[in-house]
């Protein structure tokens, strides 16, 4: 039993270091598709509500109806 600690000990380390690096690398992976996606998200934000995000004047032709053909615009 003695000659197997080490052996354990060695595998768990393993895999807390596996797991370390992968939720490491999946934190910097979802980072980087918020950037991306936010300007879109608030793009499509102000379309639909139809006021500047930054002064909250409301566009002169109102809200745009977005989404696919398909839908409506829904």
């Amino acid at each position: 039993m003695t000659n197997l600690l080490p052996y354990l000990v060695a595998a768990l380390f393993l895999v807390l270091a596996g797991f370390a690096w992968g939720r490491r690398l999946g934190r910097e992976e979802g980072a980087a598709a918020a950037r991306a996606a936010a300007p879109l998200e608030l793009r499509a934000e102000t379309l639909e509500s139809g006021r500047c995000p930054v002064c909250a004047t409301p566009h002169p032709a109102g809200p745009v109806a977005t989404g696919s053909p398909e839908t409506g615009g829904q």
